[in-house]
């Protein structure tokens, strides 16, 4: 049993933070022939009884589509199964703004709620007054569907969401989709608080509420004459509503985002639908297999042509924005700038577009100064992870990486690739040294351990920092134990800078334990 590793980079993923929110705090590994099975209770759980019902539709989707490519895009977007998914396809979705249709979930609940609603309305099964129960046909297709693609949380997400929507429009009663929105939230937190540190919860809330606040503002701008024109241009609308209101927390988490986003949407969305219905048809016709092979030869058609058009748009330049940086208190501000346009929508006042203005110009001012700062200082960055010590130092926008080690693992790879975002380096060499060194001599300044470069930074006694410039003429001594422990609650002081001997000297301990930051 370990405990989760910190992150070895100040904006990378914090996944031990991630699983405290699940309840969990250790974890272990081990082989697959290790594994032995005590006991197979016979009495399934309803997600265990859900797992099971999504890989048995997974193996009929198998049967009937030949292509790697266009089978593990099907699995994934018409049952939520992402296990087959390559690297490469993840890759292309991502970068083109499209990996949402991949997840099962509100965009696919609402396709197959919207095709329920409608079969079911051809069909007047009921006297007038009675129809407003035509929606208990419609919420148990939407709950069958969820059980299908696995109950995963994001389509139990969905599934409320829609089972409230479906309800107020059969009531035929004057109701805000907001208050339906918010009951539908309320439920699921209280049947499971944690969701609302979910990332998928709190993305999938922001999209629904940037679609219903400000697609409709966005497609009163223009009005195309034709049906295709206005169909296309409220796809167009739908992406950037979503996106506005996502893009704030994406940068916080992902630091990254599409600048493809409106033309992938204008792929996806339309041939989601056309691929939900052929894969949904022919899971149900699995047991006819002439009729099914009909069918999947048309789905394996249609999503040859969505993945040629997502895997070209990827390929375009600059089709993914990445190192977009924020801090929790600057996504915040873009937060408020949000909320006080969508105040103006409602209310058309002046005064709350002009604060919203006033919020999106600090927001972008604060975010702009923190980026030129980190690309215009030179840095020494010295961090550790659980199996090697590295030393990135930067200058002049270069920069030269000292690893411990014989070898660089991906985990090293991906923290270098994100330090040089950060500061906006180039990586010129990497050098590696052996576990002995205790010194490193450069041209403008030096660094050591005492103890010499150990494979938990916080077995070093002593970090030297010392500076051969002629300002910084005496060597500055850190005691990396005092630094962390002698100072309190180490959650009290991880943001805080400790200055030493020189007024533009400083070593800063960051919230990546142990890691140290030098700016000179």
């Amino acid at each position: 049993m370990s405990r989760p590793f910190h992150p070895t980079f100040p904006f990378e993923f914090d996944y031990k933070s991630y699983l405290n929110k699940q309840g969990v705090t250790a974890s272990a590994y081990t082989s697959a022939n290790k594994v032995i099975l005590l006991d197979a209770s016979s009495s399934l759980s309803a997600i265990a009884y859900a797992s099971q019902l999504q890989k048995s539709a997974v193996y009929s989707l198998r049967k009937y589509i030949s292509t790697d490519r266009e089978r593990e895009v099907a699995e994934a977007l018409v049952l939520g199964y992402k296990e087959d998914l390559s690297q490469e396809t993840r890759n292309s979705y991502q970068a083109t703004g499209a990996m949402h249709v991949l997840a099962v979930s509100g965009l696919h609940v609402g396709i197959v709620a919207l095709i329920l609603r409608w079969l079911i309305g051809l069909i007047p099964l009921l006297p007038l007054r009675l129809r407003w129960l035509n929606c208990v046909p419609v919420i148990i297709g939407i709950w069958m569907f969820a059980f299908l693609t696995g109950a995963s949380p994001s389509v139990l997400r969905a599934a409320t969401m829609f089972s409230f929507l479906m309800i107020g429009l059969e009531l035929k009663r004057p109701t805000s989709v907001y208050n339906t929105l918010a009951a539908s939230a309320l439920l699921l937190l209280i049947i499971d608080p944690s969701l609302i540190f979910q990332l998928g919860f709190q993305l999938s809330y922001l999209a629904v509420l940037g679609i219903v606040t400000f697609q409709p503002y966005f497609q009163s701008f223009y009005r195309p004459k034709t049906k295709i024109g206005m169909y296309v241009w409220s796809l167009m609308t739908v992406s950037l509503a979503a996106q506005m209101t996502t893009l704030p927390l994406s940068m916080y988490v992902f630091h990254s985002t599409s600048s493809m986003f409106w033309l992938s949407g204008l792929i996806v969305i339309p041939s989601a639908t056309i691929i939900l219905i052929l894969g949904l048809l022919t899971i149900l016709f699995s047991g006819i297999p002439l009729l099914a092979q009909w069918l999947g030869l048309a789905l394996e058609k249609v999503l040859w042509m969505v993945n040629s058009g997502i895997y070209g748009l990827a390929q375009l330049p600059s089709a993914q924005i990445e190192h977009l940086y924020c801090t929790l208190p600057q996504m915040c501000v873009l937060y408020a700038a949000i909320g006080c346009f969508g105040v103006y929508v409602f209310k058309k006042t002046k005064a709350a577009f002009y604060i919203a203005l006033a919020f999106l110009f600090c927001g972008i001012t604060w975010i702009s100064i923190d980026t030129i700062s980190r690309y215009t200082s030179n840095n020494v960055v010295a961090f550790s992870s659980h199996n090697s010590t590295s030393v990135f130092i930067s200058q002049n926008q270069h920069a030269s990486i000292f690893q411990i080690g014989d070898s660089l693992t991906s985990r090293d790879q991906q923290t270098f690739d994100n330090l040089n975002g950060y500061f906006g380096t180039r990586i010129n060499s990497v050098q590696m040294i052996p576990n002995g060194l205790t010194h490193l001599k450069l041209s403008e300044y030096s660094i050591g351990f005492a103890n010499g470069f150990s494979k938990a930074a916080n077995n070093a006694d002593l970090m030297i920092i010392s500076s051969c410039k002629k300002k910084f003429q005496k060597s500055d001594f850190v005691n990396t134990r005092e630094l962390l422990l002698g100072h309190g609650n180490y959650k009290r002081v991880k943001q805080s800078i400790f200055d030493l001997q020189s007024d533009r000297l400083s070593v800063r301990a960051l919230q990546w334990q142990p890691k140290y930051h030098h700016t000179f």
